[in-house]
């Protein structure tokens, strides 16, 4: 089990590119550690191998959401293909005086319009949430090195005690010592900049939750009351939860296009209940 432990554990210093990021100890005279300072090195450890692990979950998830943005683009483009022929259509009837085919194709238009309102505003979510990860990936990173530091340290500190038992107050071996105190100093280094990462996204994040609250609220302001009485089930009446939006926790200033896009999805969803 202490094997399997060593491997994932010089995996993830691998893996995070250790040797460019924090100054390293060997290994050279670190056998006079304790029994509890290798208990203690050892929980360390595992918790490096934890927070990498959840570092590449937050990779993975960022990477889902580019994609569904990708997705989600594409899928606006076809419904500006389809308005266009739609527009043209449209026009063509009603110079043939074709009425019930006009009305056909003003139909489908307004379909597909209502449907490029819901896309724009799933993108405005995506983004946000895309935002969200990244700022989330750089605050675990920030925490990944801060625990890598602080094993550094403890190594620093454990192998000073050996050297000066070996070396004792030999002058010619004191720059062979370990400076334990570039080590604190490397340690504080990672701490301070955890604190800024996490406070970013501490700032981050309630800015966007004031923001999710107005974007929720204005969708709520731009649905008919009328909207309630379609469905006979009384459940149907506020059933809608923002669900999707609580993944989201970044600021997005919402423009005046944006807003124009916020009154249109009041339409969207009449048409939905419909």
């Amino acid at each position: 089990m202490r094997i399997y432990h060593i491997i994932l554990f010089v995996l993830v210093l691998i893996t995070v590119g250790c040797s460019h990021k924090v100054v390293r100890v060997g290994d050279e005279f670190l056998g006079g550690m304790s029994e509890a300072e290798i208990s203690k090195m050892e929980a360390l450890e595992k918790e490096i191998v934890a927070t990498s692990e959840e570092q590449q979950s937050i990779r993975n998830s960022l990477q889902m959401t580019y994609l569904e943005m990708q997705i989600l683009n594409s899928e606006m483009e076809q419904l500006k293909r389809q308005e266009s022929i739609l527009t043209d259509k449209a026009a063509l009837y009603t110079l043939k005086n074709d009425p019930t085919r006009l009305q056909e194709a003003q139909q489908a238009l307004e379909i597909v319009k209502k449907g490029t309102t819901a896309k724009k505003l799933s993108f405005l979510v995506l983004q946000a949430r895309l935002a969200d990860e990244k700022a989330h990936l750089e605050t675990k990173g920030a925490e990944l090195w801060q625990k890598i530091a602080l094993r550094e340290l403890m190594r620093a500190q454990a192998s000073r005690v050996q050297q000066d038992k070996i070396f004792g107050d030999d002058p010619e071996k004191k720059g062979e010592k370990i400076e334990v105190s570039l080590y604190e100093k490397q340690l504080q280094q990672k701490q301070v900049t955890l604190q800024e990462k996490e406070k970013l996204r501490l700032s981050t994040q309630n800015k966007f939750q004031e923001m999710q609250s107005d974007l929720y609220q204005k969708m709520l302001l731009a649905t008919p009351s009328k909207m309630v009485e379609i469905s006979p089930e009384p459940q149907a009446e506020i059933t809608t939860k923002p669900a999707s939006y609580e993944e989201i926790r970044l600021l997005i200033e919402i423009t005046k296009q944006e807003q124009g896009i916020l009154k249109k999805t009041g339409a969207t969803q009449k048409s939905c209940s419909g």
